[in-house]
């Protein structure tokens, strides 16, 4: 039983070491670009609407893969483990965005 346990915490560490070095890698980066995008894409300016799709389109990148980082950012926020929680409540406000993207991903062009 001991070791079932090494061998899940063994695990857990190696994916979590796996995760830090993504963010290193420019994960971080690329998860606070895509939650700037979901803002900027909530505020309804068709401006910015129509400059984010051209470049997302240049970039050959679908809402849904914002999206997809978005749920990962949201998942690993306050992985902290020392119990220290969220002031900012980003964790909701990261689900909510994702929401709201989905919807927005989902509504026909205009």
């Amino acid at each position: 039983e001991d070791e079932e346990e090494e061998e899940d915490e063994s695990e857990e560490g190696k994916q979590e070491r796996q995760y830090l070095l993504r963010l290193d890698r420019g994960l971080f980066t690329l998860q606070h670009i895509d939650t700037t995008l979901a803002y900027l894409i909530a505020e309804a300016i068709p401006a910015i609407e129509g400059r984010i799709k051209t470049l997302l389109h240049q970039s050959d990148v679908s809402i849904a893969e914002v999206v997809t980082v978005m749920e990962e950012f949201q998942t690993n926020i306050g992985d902290d483990k020392d119990g220290t929680s969220d002031p900012l409540k980003m964790k909701e406000v990261a689900g909510d965005l994702i929401l709201f993207l989905k919807d927005y991903a989902a509504q026909p062009e205009q």
